[in-house]
């Protein structure tokens, strides 16, 4: 907020920041003020001219609806912003709104378009675009599982994980945590599952993310005990 009181007339950087503002204030709950952020930044980006930047703001905007649990809502966005980038030959943040929007799809329950989605975003992936790499494993991860395959789930799961242990991304890292938990409690493996979310909860706690912190702990009490 004193980012963008400083951009002084700067509406390239108010629209930048804005949408970046949009899913912080949404991990406190307050979605209605989210939204409006997002849509802020939206019109001021799109008032500067047709750009990438302006082209990908539901990378933010999304993640409001997520955590909103309005997986339709993001998914809107989502595709909009994935077929303007598309027309515009660009690649690098295409593929991180893959992988956004293979999640929200798997959110809705179709699996066979999130594992598709998930195939798009590994082909439109650089090898260095961390986040990226994450998303389209963790969700890949869930659809395996979902089809009995749960040991190629976990070791997609891990290795979603594994490329977030070295980065600051700590709201993405515990979601990784979040979705391999849920594989673990499904093959049986209960004190594993906690662990994971043990783990989650510490980065939402840095965090300071109250609607993640909310959930994990949800997530954590319905964990079941361990196969015999």
């Amino acid at each position: 907020e004193e980012i963008i009181e400083r951009a002084n007339g700067d509406r390239r950087s108010e629209g930048l920041i804005t949408s970046l503002l949009a899913p912080l204030i949404a991990m406190n709950g307050d979605f209605d003020r989210a939204r409006d952020l997002s849509r802020q930044a939206k019109l001021i980006l799109d008032d500067l001219g047709s750009t990438v930047l302006a082209a990908s703001t539901s990378q933010e905007s999304s993640v409001v609806e997520m955590l909103a649990q309005r997986p339709q809502a993001a998914e809107g966005q989502l595709r909009a912003d994935f077929e303007t980038l598309t027309g515009m030959g660009e690649r690098y943040l295409l593929s991180t709104i893959a992988g956004q929007l293979a999640r929200a799809v798997y959110a809705q329950g179709r699996l066979d378009e999130a594992m598709e989605l998930t195939r798009a975003a590994e082909e439109l992936s650089d090898e260095d675009d961390v986040a990226s790499q994450a998303f389209w494993r963790s969700v890949r991860a869930r659809v395996l599982a979902h089809e009995g395959k749960l040991d190629e789930g976990m070791e997609l799961a891990r290795e979603a994980v594994d490329i977030l242990t070295t980065t600051d991304i700590l709201a993405r890292r515990a979601e990784a945590l979040i979705d391999l938990a849920e594989i673990l409690d499904t093959a049986g493996r209960g004190n594993d599952a906690r662990n994971a979310l043990d783990d989650a909860i510490a980065l939402l706690d840095q965090k300071e993310h109250l609607v993640g912190l909310e959930r994990a702990r949800d997530a954590l009490a319905r964990v079941g005990e361990p196969a015999p």
